[in-house]
C-alpha cells in the first residue's frame, strides 16, 4: 500500500466527517418537507419543484459514496459512481437552465434542529454559476474513467470519487446559498474537499508541497470571507443575505474590501494567484480541469455576489477591479509563455481570463457609475459570458494536457513533439480549446471578449474617466490576446508539431475513448457558441438585466446575426475551395521536402525549445519576471557539452516570500525552543499564560 494505515485512517474520518456534514444539510431540508423541522419560503413561479437542486446536490453526493462502498470491484465502482454523479450534474443542469430561461426566483429557508436556518435562493444569476459548475464536472467525471486506471490504488480512487462529489455538491451549495453560516460551510467544504484532490500523490514531495501551499491560500483567504460576514453580522443583527443592505455605507465598504480579498485569492487574481501554479499541475487532470474551469469561479461569484448584495455604486470600487483585472491579465499570459511544464502553463493562463472577466466587470462598474446603461450591460455581459466560456476551453485544455502527460509521461513541453500525428482527436480539440482562449473567431472565446470591446469601445466618447477606463481596457484586452496566441503557438508548435524529442513522445498513442469523447463534445460547445453566439448573448444579457444591473436593451446586440451569417458563408467558401483542391490533386503526387534551409538530414535537437521560442517576449517583461538562467556557455575551439535551462518566478510569490513567508518562518523557529521536552518548563508556561489570563481579566472588572 502507498499510504500507511495511520494515514488511511486519518484520511476516512475526515471523509466520513466531511460525508455526514453533508448528507445532515441534505436530510434537513426533507425533514422540514415531511413535517418534523419547520419550513418558511418565499416562491416567485412554478416550474420544477423548487428542491430539484437540491435532490441533484444529494444524488451527486450519493455517487461518491457508492464509489468508496464498491472500490472493491474496481471498475464497477468507477462505473457506479460516474453514472450517479453525472445523472445528479445532469438533472440540476436541466432545472438551472430552466430557472434561467423562464426567469424566475424561489427563497427557501428550513430550520436544522430548530436554530440553524438553511435559507437558499435560487434565481438565474445563482443558477448560471450552477449549470457551468454541473456542465463541466459531467465531462470531467467522464474523463476520469479512462484517466483514474490505476487499479493497485482502488480504495483511494474511491476516496478521489467521494472528494470529487463533495467538490462539485459544495460548489453548488455556494451559489444558493442565502445566509453566511451555509456559505462558509459550503465554502470549507468546497476548500477541504479540493485540498484532498490536489493531494491524491501526496506521497510525493512535491505534491504535499503544492497542496499545503493550496491549504494556506485557500484557508487564508477564508478568514477574509469569515471577517467580512462577521462584520456584516455585527452590523444588521442577522446571518441572512438579505440584510446585506441595509448597512452604512462605510460598513459596506469594508466588508466588500474584505470579501473581496478572500474571494480574489480563490479566484486566482494577481497578487493573490500564486497557489495556482503549484496545486493545478500535481492534482489529476480531472481535478485541475474542475479546479481552473469552475471552482475559481466561486470566487467571481462571491464578488459579484457581494456588490449586489451591498448594492456598490462606487468609481473607486470600479477602477480597483479594472487595475487588477488588466495586472492579472497580462502577467497572467506572461508567466505562461515562460513556463515549460504544459499544467503550470494553464495554470497560469487561469489567472489570465480571471483578468478578462475583471476587465468586464470593471468596465460595467464604471459604465453603472456614469449611468451609461449601454457600457454597463455590455461590460456585465461579456464578463458573465466569459465565465461559461472560460469553464468550457480551459477544462478541455487540461483535460488534452492531461491525455499528452499521461500518454508520454512527462509534463515537459521540451520532451513533446511530434504528437499532432500520434495523438489526432487529442490534438484537434487541444487545438480548438487554443484558438478559443485566445480569442480568435470563430469560437466562444472571441464572442465574450467582443462584448468586452464593444463595451469599452463606447466609452471612447463619453467622460473622462469613462474615456480612460476603456482606453486601458481596449489596450489591455489586445495586449493579453497577442500573448495568448504568441503562447498557444509555442505549445501547438513545440508539442504537438515537429518530430518527438524522446522516445515516449515517440511511441505516444491515442488516449482511450472515455477521455477522448469529453474533448470532443467540448470542442464542439466551443465552436457552436462561436458560430452561433446569438441565443448564447441574448441569455446572458437577461440575466444582467435581472440583477438590476442595466434596465435597457442595447441595439448593438444585433451584431451577433450578423456574425453568424458571415461565418456560415466563410465556412462554405472553404469547404468548396478544400473540395476543387481534392478533385485537382487527386490524381497527382507531391515529392520532395520543403525547404530545408541548406541541410536535408536534421535532428530532433535541430528544433525550437520552449524557452527559445518564448525568451524575447518573456525577456521585455523582465522588471515582472525574476528569471533564474542555469548555463554551460560553450567555450574553446572544440568546446563539450553545453546546458542551458532557464526558470522564472513571478514577482507576487517573491514579494510575499519575502515579507510574510520568511518572517513566519523564523518566528516558528524561535518557537522552536520553547519545545525541549522537560515538562516542568510546559508546566510553568501554563502557570504563566492562566497568570496573564486571571490578572487581564481583574484589570477588565477592576
Amino acid at each position: 500500500m502507498i499510504y500507511n494505515r495511520a494515514k488511511l485512517d486519518i484520511k476516512k474520518k475526515l471523509m466520513y466527517f466531511l460525508c455526514l456534514s453533508v448528507v445532515l444539510i441534505f436530510i434537513s431540508p426533507a425533514m422540514a418537507n415531511s413535517g418534523i423541522g419547520m419550513t418558511s419560503g418565499v416562491e416567485y413561479g412554478d416550474i420544477l419543484p423548487h428542491s430539484t437542486i437540491i435532490l441533484s446536490m444529494a444524488i451527486i453526493m450519493l455517487g461518491g459514496l457508492l464509489g468508496v462502498l464498491f472500490s472493491k470491484w474496481f471498475n464497477l465502482s468507477r462505473i457506479i459512481s460516474i453514472l450517479t454523479i453525472s445523472v445528479g450534474s445532469l438533472l440540476g443542469c436541466i432545472y438551472a437552465i430552466t430557472i434561467i430561461l423562464n426567469n424566475k426566483t424561489y427563497e427557501l429557508t428550513y430550520l436544522m434542529g430548530y436554530l440553524i436556518p438553511l435559507s437558499f435562493k435560487i434565481d438565474p444569476i445563482s443558477m448560471f454559476f450552477s449549470a457551468v459548475v454541473l456542465l463541466v464536472s459531467i465531462m470531467a467525471a467522464i474523463y476520469s474513467y479512462g484517466y483514474m486506471d490505476d487499479k493497485k490504488r482502488k480504495l483511494a480512487i474511491g476516496f478521489q470519487y467521494l472528494n470529487f462529489a463533495v467538490l462539485v455538491a459544495s460548489m453548488v451549495g455556494v451559489t444558493i446559498s442565502n445566509n453566511s453560516i451555509i456559505f462558509l460551510l459550503f465554502w470549507e467544504l468546497m476548500s477541504i474537499s479540493s485540498f484532498l484532490l490536489v493531494m491524491f500523490d501526496g506521497f510525493k514531495e512535491e505534491v504535499k508541497k503544492s497542496g499545503y501551499i493550496y491549504l494556506i491560500y485557500t484557508h487564508a483567504g477564508g478568514m477574509f470571507i469569515f471577517a467580512s460576514f462577521a462584520l456584516a453580522y455585527m452590523s444588521t443583527g442577522s446571518i441572512s443575505f438579505d440584510h446585506f443592505s441595509s448597512m452604512p455605507d462605510i460598513v459596506k465598504m469594508a466588508v466588500f474590501l474584505l470579501g473581496f480579498i478572500g474571494f480574489a485569492s480563490k479566484a486566482g487574481v494577481f497578487p493573490f494567484h500564486s497557489w495556482l501554479p503549484y496545486a493545478h499541475p500535481v492534482a489529476p487532470s480531472h481535478v485541475s480541469a474542475v479546479m481552473s474551469g469552475v471552482m475559481i469561479k466561486m470566487g467571481i461569484y462571491g464578488i459579484i455576489m457581494l456588490l449586489l448584495l451591498l448594492g456598490i455604486n462606487n468609481i473607486y470600487i470600479g477602477y480597483l477591479i479594472l487595475i487588477l483585472g488588466i495586472l492579472s491579465g497580462i502577467l497572467g499570459v506572461v508567466y505562461a509563455l515562460a513556463q515549460h511544464d504544459i499544467k503550470r502553463l494553464l495554470a497560469y493562463h487561469s489567472v489570465e481570463n480571471i483578468g478578462i472577466i475583471l476587465i468586464g466587470l470593471g468596465i460595467g462598474l464604471i459604465g453603472k457609475y456614469y449611468n451609461n446603461e449601454t457600457i454597463a450591460l455590455l461590460g456585465f455581459a461579456g464578463a458573465l459570458l466569459h465565465v461559461l466560456n472560460h469553464a468550457l476551453f480551459k477544462s478541455l485544455l487540461f483535460m488534452g494536457a492531461g491525455a499528452v502527460i499521461k500518454s508520454t509521461g512527462t509534463h515537459s513541453l521540451e520532451e513533446m513533439g511530434g504528437l499532432m500525428k500520434r495523438m489526432p482527436t487529442t490534438s484537434l480539440a487541444f487545438l480548438i480549446g487554443s484558438l478559443a482562449i485566445s480569442g480568435i473567431p470563430p469560437f466562444n472565446g472571441f464572442v465574450s471578449e467582443l462584448l468586452i470591446y464593444m463595451g469599452g469601445f463606447n466609452g471612447l466618447n463619453s467622460s473622462i474617466g469613462l474615456l480612460t477606463a476603456s482606453t486601458f481596457g481596449i489596450i489591455a484586452l489586445a495586449l493579453i490576446g497577442g500573448l495568448a496566441t504568441a503562447c498557444f503557438t509555442k505549445v501547438l508548435g513545440i508539442s504537438f508539431l515537429g518530430e518527438p524529442k524522446t522516445k515516449a513522445s515517440a511511441n505516444a498513442k491515442e488516449s482511450p475513448y472515455s477521455m477522448r469523447i469529453p474533448q470532443i463534445i467540448l470542442a464542439l460547445i466551443c465552436v457552436i457558441i462561436g458560430i452561433l453566439p446569438t441565443f448564447f448573448v441574448y441569455s446572458i444579457t437577461k440575466i444582467a438585466q435581472n440583477l438590476n444591473l442595466v434596465e435597457i436593451t442595447c441595439s448593438q446586440l444585433s451584431v451577433f446575426p450578423k456574425l453568424t451569417e458571415i461565418y456560415l458563408i466563410l465556412i462554405a467558401l472553404i469547404s468548396i475551395l478544400v473540395v476543387i483542391r481534392a478533385l485537382i490533386y487527386r490524381t497527382k503526387t507531391v515529392d520532395g521536402y520543403t525547404w530545408d534551409c541548406g541541410y536535408s538530414a536534421p535532428t530532433a535537437k535541430m528544433q525550437y525549445t520552449a524557452s527559445s521560442y518564448a525568451s524575447p517576449i518573456v525577456e521585455f517583461f523582465k522588471p515582472f519576471v525574476i528569471i533564474k538562467l542555469h548555463e554551460k556557455p560553450v567555450e574553446g575551439i572544440f568546446p563539450s557539452k553545453a546546458k542551458y535551462h532557464s526558470e522564472s518566478k513571478d514577482l507576487a510569490e517573491a514579494v510575499f516570500e519575502l515579507l510574510l513567508v520568511k518572517p513566519i518562518s523564523y518566528g516558528l523557529l524561535l518557537l522552536r525552543y520553547l519545545k525541549d521536552g522537560n515538562f516542568n518548563y510546559y508546566m510553568g508556561y501554563v502557570i504563566v499564560l492562566i497568570s496573564v489570563l486571571l490578572a487581564y481579566i481583574y484589570l477588565i472588572r477592576w
